[in-house]
């Protein structure tokens, strides 16, 4: 496996991502929301996020491609695994859920890591988490569609993605627009 970006710069990378932990583990936790299996924390680095996923009540598994920032992740878990996340190597539907904590800027090939991330995750229906209110989820529930399969939904039929937004301010978009054409 060729060098990963971030070895040689675990030390500096933990010490630098430690005070910002803090400030967004709990809108990492409740956006996770509660839920049982396990939990692929891909592209954990150092394992700062390991607890905080471990906390919603799944059973936590780091992978990171730098051996550098996996030494310090084994200090923080024995679910340590050192791997290509555009080849996961992991059975289909392994996993219940999959975090993958501002990551989009670090992998070459982003849409291969969503492809093999939704690989791995079951299908299911979501439990009840804390940001669903009073409305529509906590009276019907919701199927839960990785965005990965969502956005590939759109390619296998040929659509042409122009533009996406989400709107609102919660930690989960109140809308997700997709405008897509039909190619010719």
């Amino acid at each position: 496996m060729a060098v990963a970006r971030y070895d040689g710069h675990a030390d500096w990378y933990d010490d630098w991502r430690k005070p910002h932990v803090a400030s967004t583990a709990r809108e990492v936790a409740d956006l996770l929301g509660p839920g049982e299996g396990l939990c692929l924390d891909l592209g954990c680095g150092t394992g700062l996020f390991l607890e905080t996923l471990a906390a919603t009540g799944r059973a936590v598994v780091g992978l990171d491609r730098s051996a550098d920032q996996l030494r310090i992740a084994c200090g923080r878990s024995r679910r340590i695994l050192q791997a290509d996340a555009a080849a996961l190597p992991f059975r289909d539907l392994t996993f219940t859920a999959v975090a993958a904590l501002w990551i989009s800027t670090d992998v070459d090939d982003f849409a291969s890591v969503l492809t093999e991330a939704a690989r791995v995750l079951t299908p299911g229906w979501h439990e009840e988490a804390p940001w669903w209110g009073a409305f529509v989820r906590k009276r019907v529930g919701m199927s839960h569609h990785s965005l990965a399969d969502v956005l590939n939904a759109f390619v296998r039929t040929g659509l042409a993605i122009e533009h996406v937004a989400e709107l609102g301010d919660r930690p989960v978009p109140d809308n997700l627009a997709i405008r897509a054409r039909k190619g010719r």
